[in-house]
């Protein structure tokens, strides 16, 4: 299980390294996230050895993009933000991987405690059970990244210019509109100083 993981982590990586640029990581990450829901699912209430062994491999493959899916989109969000950007994601990230397992860890020594509640349909000895436990809890941790990216809606920087043009010029009278630039001074757009400058930002 944690062979499988390792491989299809690196795997998950290389792929993002090769073709990165030919997907947007905002879907990727989310799709990574419920991934990896699925496989903690999997895990924690499939029946069979062999369903546990699944879902710890392909965990692999859907957390391989977290971290530098998340560090990408948060640069590519604020580019200014500098190191101490990365600063603040790298502590969030180390207080996540000692909060979790902690987590985990404290779930399953109360599931082996003596009148403990079991959550129905876990399968399995009574370790097993309690471990089973542990990482249902921590499936909370892709539970809450699904939610926070399915809500997630990344800002379109782009301008329709037909639609500026046809709301705009169509109701423009004939006195020309004066427009100060820094530096340059007063210039005055008409219909037609419109159109023109339409035309080369829709070839540009």
């Amino acid at each position: 299980g944690p062979c499988v993981f390792g491989v299809l982590m690196g795997l998950g990586r290389v792929g993002y390294g090769l073709w990165g640029q030919k997907f947007r990581i905002a879907p990727a990450l989310f799709g990574c996230s419920v991934l990896t829901l699925i496989c903690y699912l999997l895990s924690v209430f499939g029946s069979l050895p062999v369903f546990s062994l699944i879902g710890c491999g392909f965990c692999g493959l859907g957390v391989s993009l977290m971290w530098p899916g998340v560090l990408s989109l948060s640069s590519g969000k604020y580019p200014r933000a500098g190191a101490p950007m990365f600063a603040v994601l790298a502590l969030a990230g180390d207080l996540g991987c000692s909060l979790g397992p902690w987590l985990s860890g404290v779930v399953t020594d109360l599931a082996k405690a003596p009148g403990a509640l079991h959550m129905a349909g876990i399968a399995g000895d009574a370790e097993q059970i309690a471990m089973k436990h542990g990482m249902l809890i921590a499936a909370v941790f892709p539970l809450i990244m699904t939610a926070v990216l399915g809500v997630y809606h990344q800002e379109d920087n782009t301008i329709d210019i037909d639609a500026l043009y046809n709301a705009f010029v169509p109701n423009m009278g004939t006195d020309k509109i004066p427009l100060t630039i820094p530096k340059i001074g007063t210039i005055k757009l008409g219909k037609d100083e419109i159109d023109i400058l339409c035309r080369l930002i829709k070839e540009a």
